[in-house]
C-alpha cells in the first residue's frame, strides 16, 4: 500500500490537468505549510494520521486552492483521465485494480470489479470531501466502495474505523 500511495502522489505532482495548475499546486503547499504539513505528508498520510490530521484542522476550511482539490478529484475519479507515472497511465479505475480489493469493504457483500475502462465501484471519501476537502486526494481517505455503501448507507456521515486499518 505504500508503494501505492507514493505512485498516487507521483501522479498528483506530475499531473497536467487544467483543473489544478502549477499555481493551483504550489496554492495547496503552501495553505499545508501555514498548518504545519506538507501537500505529500497528507497525500501520503496513513490512517491513524489522517485522523490527526483531520482532528487538528478545522472542518470545511475552504481556500481557493483547497477547493480546487475537489476539481483534482472529479479529474482522477473520470475513467478517461490519463494522469500518469513513470510513463504509465493512472486515474481511478487503476487505482482500484492495483489495490486489488474484490468486495466493497463496507458491507462485505458487493462485488468491486473493473470492466474495460470502467469500474463498478466508487471511491468513498472516508473522511467526507464536503467537510475535509483538504483531505480530497489523500491516498488512504479514498475507499473503493459498492454504490449501496458510499451513496446511501455512509453518505457523508463519519465512521470510526478506516478500512485501510
Amino acid at each position: 500500500l505504500h508503494e501505492l500511495a507514493q505512485k498516487h502522489w507521483e501522479a498528483i505532482k506530475n499531473r497536467n490537468v487544467k483543473a489544478f495548475s502549477k499555481k493551483d499546486f504550489q496554492g495547496v503547499e503552501n495553505w499545508f505549510l501555514n498548518k504545519g504539513y506538507t501537500f505529500e505528508n497528507v497525500v501520503k498520510a496513513r490512517p491513524h494520521e489522517l485522523n490527526e490530521i483531520a482532528s487538528k484542522l478545522q472542518q470545511k476550511q475552504y481556500h481557493i486552492h483547497i477547493s480546487k482539490l475537489i476539481d483534482l478529484y472529479k479529474d482522477f475519479a473520470k475513467s478517461t483521465s490519463s494522469w500518469s507515472v513513470e510513463k504509465e497511465k493512472y486515474n481511478a479505475h487503476i487505482l482500484v485494480e492495483k489495490l486489488g480489493i474484490e468486495v466493497c469493504p463496507y458491507c462485505n457483500r458487493n462485488y468491486i470489479r473493473n470492466l474495460k475502462d470502467k469500474r463498478t465501484c466508487e471511491l468513498d471519501h472516508f473522511y467526507p470531501k464536503e467537510a475535509y476537502p483538504f483531505l480530497a486526494m489523500s491516498f488512504y481517505n479514498l475507499i473503493p466502495s459498492c454504490k449501496t455503501c458510499n451513496q446511501t448507507l455512509k453518505g457523508s456521515k463519519e465512521i470510526s474505523i478506516n478500512p485501510y486499518h
